[in-house]
């Protein structure tokens, strides 16, 4: 695996207490952290998923 995939699957399993698993007494697999914020990105383009994304990296 490359270094940025550990990095993003590492903070992700981190922020959020990720634990996937099959088992239903283990779910819900993650927590959301307090506050959050939810984005709608059904219409977005390639172009603004790529702002979202820096505007994400650069707030954390």
């Amino acid at each position: 695996m490359d270094e940025q995939y550990c990095l993003v699957w590492g903070e992700f399993y981190k922020d959020f207490k990720f634990k996937p698993s099959i088992h239903s007494s283990d779910w819900p697999s993650y927590r959301l952290p307090i506050p959050f914020v939810t984005f709608d990105i059904t219409e977005y383009t390639d172009d603004d998923i790529d702002d979202l994304e820096e505007k994400c990296v650069t707030n954390r």
